[in-house]
């Protein structure tokens, strides 16, 4: 669980840095597609069970909707 852990703060960070670091907001949210999309490839091939892999997609899709509100509500 600690690498999911590390896997969703590490996918966090990255979409916060960018939009400190200006990127745009379209770029951002092709990026949060991109990372949850990414995250979720790595979880289904990880060792877990399958009931663990359908709870880490979960918490993945609720970081990037999350995510994607804090997009828009900082370039709008």
């Amino acid at each position: 669980m600690t690498n999911f852990e590390n896997l969703k703060n590490s996918y966090i960070q990255t979409i916060q840095l960018a939009l400190l670091g200006g990127v745009s907001c379209d770029e951002l949210k092709r990026a949060n597609e991109l990372l949850s999309h990414f995250c979720k490839q790595l979880i289904q091939c990880s060792g877990c069970r399958p009931q663990d892999r359908e709870k880490m997609c979960s918490q993945i899709d609720l970081v990037k909707q999350t995510l994607e509100l804090e997009i828009e509500a900082a370039y709008h």
